[in-house]
């Protein structure tokens, strides 16, 4: 399966805990359809519970004492920390240049770490 990224040029603004977080906004296209993620900081951005969503998984658990998103999937078990600049998949860590992020209460996760993880090319 293939991911392909089209950036568009309007600016997204979406609040954090940290405050306003800029990023492009744009849509990632799969072989089913597409959705939303932008691009911040030089990184690709996805919203997790969509991406596993289309790739075979789900969000199997959120743990609100942690900040630990969890997602399964055929063959995989996945937890996502925002802050953390990496991804935790069946035990092994696929770690990101810039941190997994929490954006209005949505865990949103760079691609390139999370496609890996599925055992996705982009």
């Amino acid at each position: 399966m293939c991911i392909t990224v089209m950036m568009f040029s309007a600016l997204l603004l979406t609040a954090s805990a940290a405050g306003e977080t800029p990023g492009r906004q744009m849509i990632i296209s799969t072989e089913d359809g597409y959705f939303y993620g932008y691009h911040y900081n030089k990184t690709t951005y996805v919203p997790l519970y969509i991406f596993a969503d289309t790739f075979g998984g789900n969000i199997y658990g959120w743990s609100f004492e942690e900040g630990v998103a969890y997602v399964k999937a055929p063959g995989l078990y996945l937890t996502a920390d925002p802050g953390d600049q990496y991804i935790i998949a069946n035990e092994r860590c696929f770690y990101t240049e810039q941190p997994v992020m929490d954006v209005n209460g949505t865990v949103y996760v760079p691609v390139s770490p999370m496609a890996r993880a599925f055992g996705l090319d982009i």
